[in-house]
């Protein structure tokens, strides 16, 4: 896997319009004062800053994942998709039988995942010099092996083994962990994507198992591993570097990703471009380094409920701009604001765990869920999450990205975004039920 940014606008575009502003100030710094700039305000500028501090072989999980993605590697193309296919199936249908023949296929991996968990430390060895271009080929195996450890947790549960399928969860949190332990974007959404795999999985769990104080007991300790989230100051580490070093390659003729399956990346443009004038590879750094500031300034603000909004708008005005050097940034910028959004959903999921954890103890001890219990703040409004007594059970919910109130509604919405042109969709509401 290497990294990918969403293109916003075609590579295609940068062949027109020419001014040369570029959106620093009114009094623009040069490269060398913005560089210096971004540095005392804590962005990392150089790629050297982002190797790990070394782990003794003997707890370094590093070196379990790459083992597991050599022997994951081996398994056929279509094998491994067709096995991924039976997987999603599974979790979404409940069908859970499908899964076990994948369970038999890849048990060698299931148990370089349970090693991995089982190990503290975590340092992977990356050649960051590469930028843009850096692989990171463990994380496809870190996502199946998440996936593995939560469809055999459902398959414990369904067994009645509630104690065996939360150590699976807990197996399946570390592995997310040691992998969002890494300075890059696209490892903060790894981490994010294994503890929603995980997430959903524990919820079920609680869902069949609730009853149980022994469960309870276990699932509080299980809570407790799926850590803190994501920090996107330290997840964002390498963007800055790695798109200085993207700049260099085409400074040199040099293909902006060096990705021998996608060679035609837009690059021959670029190059072009530079080429017939070269202030404007410095413009495009210069404009990079100004917006990864801009970034972290906000980030510094500490304003959750709004940084998605003020993600989204450090993007808008580029795109009306027309200038070369800002396209740049529009090209290489991630979304940033469902990078906030993301995080947003992670202390959703936090908080609706907590309170259904809470709801159920309440009921241990007095025979009866609540009526008006004193609930966690929802995230994405900051408004206790939303909860109503149905039976023998509750509906509880946070208003989702969207931050409205539809009444515990998980049905999904189309939307898009003005920086983003395609679709996507989302549930209305982030909602957890409980039937018994």
């Amino acid at each position: 896997m290497q990294r990918r940014h969403f293109l916003t606008i075609s590579l295609a575009t940068l062949a027109f319009g020419c001014r040369k502003e570029t959106p620093t100030s009114s009094k623009a710094l040069s490269l060398t004062e913005a560089l210096a700039a971004a540095k005392r305000e804590g962005l990392t500028t150089d790629w050297r800053e982002l190797k790990m501090k070394p782990v003794p072989a003997e707890r370094n999980a590093a070196l379990i994942f790459v083992e597991a993605d050599k022997a994951y590697q081996k398994l056929p193309q279509s094998q491994r998709d067709a096995d991924g296919l039976l997987l999603v199936a599974a979790q979404k249908t409940g069908a859970l039988a499908l899964a076990r023949p994948v369970l038999e296929r890849q048990s060698a991996l299931l148990k370089l995942a349970e090693k991995a968990a089982a190990l503290p430390g975590y340092s992977m060895e990356r050649d960051w010099s590469k930028g843009l271009s850096t692989p990171f080929p463990e994380y496809a195996v870190a996502r199946q092996m998440a996936r593995l450890l939560t469809v055999r947790a459902l398959l414990a549960s369904e067994a009645g083994k509630p104690l065996e399928a939360l150590a699976d969860i807990e197996h399946a949190t570390q592995i997310g962990r040691h992998i969002g332990s890494e300075p890059t974007l696209i490892a903060m959404l790894v981490h994010i994507a294994c503890a929603s795999l995980t997430d959903r999985s524990f919820i079920k769990i609680l869902q069949r198992h609730g009853e149980k104080a022994g469960v309870l007991s276990a699932a509080h300790k299980v809570n407790l591993a799926f850590g803190p989230a994501p920090d996107l100051r330290f997840s964002f580490r390498s963007e800055l570097p790695s798109q200085i070093m993207g700049v260099a390659n085409i400074r040199q003729g040099k293909p902006f990703f060096a990705d021998d399956e996608k060679p035609d990346d837009g690059s021959k443009e670029m190059i072009a471009i530079v080429k017939n004038s070269p202030q404007i590879a410095t413009d495009w750094e210069t404009s990079t380094v100004w917006y990864w500031r801009r970034v972290y300034q906000e980030l510094t603000r500490n304003e959750p409920l709004t940084l998605a909004a003020r993600m989204e708008a450090l993007l808008a005005p580029l795109a009306k701009r027309h200038s070369r050097s800002d396209y740049f940034v529009l090209i290489l910028a991630p979304v940033m604001s469902q990078a906030a959004v993301k995080v947003q959903h992670w202390n959703a999921q936090k908080v609706l765990r907590e309170a259904m954890l809470s709801l159920l103890e309440a009921r241990l001890k007095t025979g009866a869920f609540p009526e008006k219990p004193t609930l966690p703040g929802d995230p994405f409004d900051d408004e206790p999450l939303r909860y109503r007594r149905e039976g023998k059970g509750f509906t509880l919910y946070s208003l989702g990205e969207n931050g409205k109130d539809n009444g515990g509604s998980d049905e999904k919405e189309v939307v898009s975004s003005d920086t983003d042109s395609d679709k996507k969709t989302r549930v209305k509401d982030l909602v957890v039920r409980y039937g018994k």
